[in-house]
């Protein structure tokens, strides 16, 4: 037992947690063993277990392709283990003898439910995963997207607000919603004590946005996450000059862009308002300050919506991987109009959504948005 507190306490999950509180959790900790070519769990199974890879390495897989390693000391089941009802997003297969430190998902909420450091280390560490295993898949995505399309450096915001001729002037005349109900709405916040609950919304600041002003665009340093009030907000990838892909369309209640919350990096689409918009704005800064429960329950909220990222990153990478070089071929254009490129509109869809979409959002619901400009200068040329 004292090897087992040894060894948790040297890995980077817990190595910050104190000695007295890893020890606590040693009891609830059991050894398994798998040899080469073994299953340890398999995509769409039940995710009632985490584990610490002891010994060895193992391949995540989707849809029969590689998407990672894991290796000593990372975690496994780090994202479906905390939500009842949750599923493995990967299979994983050893690659040769190894050996876990399995943790069962009641256990896990015994450690919850006793306020053991063990339990935040590891949410803590499952959004630290999450958000790497996220930005890898979105960096594979869009190599396939930039290796047969050029993109501009600099996305220019008059491109995109040229997208609507019409535009409405002003803010919403509509005071700002409430954001309490809304953030009762999110993924694991709806039985938030109020005490967890008031310091969350205390961290998000509320904004106006009038039709067609952008609250933020692809390459940009992400920085705060997002909370749709009132009105609509359009996510597009612009691709040449004013062409831009329409992802989705964001409403109230939707959170969005979390990933910035987690990891530097630049923004991988733009956002826009299509109507009078309010949101509420949380920086990262903000909800790195949170404490206590507040910081317990909103970390278990974006731990979910980023599973959800997750899942759809691997599942549209594998998809992606496996596709036939004949089915990416664009279509031939037409004199009448300018055809949709289907490379383009295949892979965009597949890197393009993960500033954090509504978690009902469908991947076939995509559409390309051309500005009048473009359109007729396309026409002339045809």
């Amino acid at each position: 037992m004292s090897n087992v507190a040894t060894y948790l306490a040297s890995t980077n999950v817990l190595s910050r947690v104190p000695r007295s509180a890893v020890v606590g959790s040693v009891p609830l900790w059991s050894l398994q063993n798998l040899e080469d070519g073994q299953v340890f769990c398999k995509e769409g199974d039940p995710g009632d277990s985490i584990a610490v890879l002891v010994e060895g390495e193992c391949t995540a897989q989707v849809d029969g392709v590689e998407v990672g390693r894991i290796k000593r000391g990372d975690l496994i089941g780090e994202s479906s283990v905390f939500f009842i009802g949750g599923t493995r997003s990967a299979t994983v297969v050893s690659r040769a003898r190894s050996s876990f430190l399995l943790l069962r998902g009641e256990d896990l909420r015994r450690l919850r439910a006793e306020q053991n450091p063990v339990y935040m280390a590891l949410v803590d560490h499952g959004l630290q995963e999450l958000a790497r295993r996220v930005q890898r898949a979105n960096d594979r995505l869009s190599r396939l997207v930039e290796g047969t399309h050029e993109r501009p450096a600099r996305k220019d915001p008059s491109a995109l607000v040229r997208l609507w001729k019409s535009l409405v002037p002003g803010k919403p005349a509509a005071p700002c919603p409430s954001l309490e109900p809304l953030l009762r709405r999110l993924p694991g916040l709806a039985k938030a004590p109020p005490g967890a609950l008031a310091p969350l919304r205390d961290a998000f600041e509320s904004r106006a946005f009038a039709e067609g002003e952008v609250l933020f665009l692809e390459q940009d340093s992400a920085d705060a996450a997002w909370v749709v009030a009132l009105g609509k907000v359009d996510v597009l990838r612009q691709v040449r000059g004013t062409r831009a892909e329409r992802l989705t369309t964001l409403s109230a209640g939707d959170l969005f862009a979390v990933n910035a919350l987690i990891a530097k990096g630049p923004r991988t689409a733009s956002c826009v308002a299509t109507t009078p918009v309010w949101a509420f704005r949380i920086s990262a800064e903000a909800s790195r300050g949170l404490t206590g429960e507040a910081l317990l329950w909103w970390s278990e909220c974006v731990l979910a919506v980023m599973q959800e990222q997750l899942r759809r990153a691997n599942g549209n990478l594998g998809r992606a991987a496996g596709s036939q070089a004949d089915s990416l071929l664009p279509p031939a254009p037409t004199a009448s109009e300018p055809q949709p490129d289907a490379v383009l509109q295949g892979l965009l869809t597949q890197s393009g959504f993960l500033e954090g979409l509504p978690l009902d959002f469908n991947l076939d619901d995509v559409e390309v948005v051309i500005d009048e400009d473009t359109l007729r200068n396309s026409k002339r040329r045809h």
